[in-house]
């Protein structure tokens, strides 16, 4: 999972760091569900960032670039353009996401 997503990036010319970032973010939400992310729906991908701005008290811009990477993922690599969409829109919502 994470080698084709690295990859894909490479090949669309991202920086390392994005792909770093990218890559973490992801990580960390298939960690905080132990449940590879294509099989996750739009709430669980919610209770990640509400854990991450809530519980780890993640800065705003870090949660943003999370976002940005699991968009990527979603829209380019498991082409699910509406879930894709729905994330950006959750990133509109963020800052007033509480448990």
């Amino acid at each position: 999972m994470v080698r084709i997503y690295q990859n894909r990036m490479i090949v669309a010319n991202k920086s390392d760091q994005t792909i770093r970032n990218y890559v973490r973010g992801l990580v960390k939400l298939y960690e905080f569900h132990d449940k590879d992310p294509k099989e996750l729906e739009l709430d669980q991908v919610i209770d990640f960032l509400v854990f991450l701005k809530d519980d780890r008290g993640l800065n705003w811009r870090t949660i943003k670039i999370y976002v940005a990477g699991l968009r990527y993922y979603y829209q380019e690599i498991l082409e699910n353009v509406s879930l894709a969409v729905l994330v950006a829109f959750v990133l509109e919502l963020i800052p007033f996401l509480t448990v």
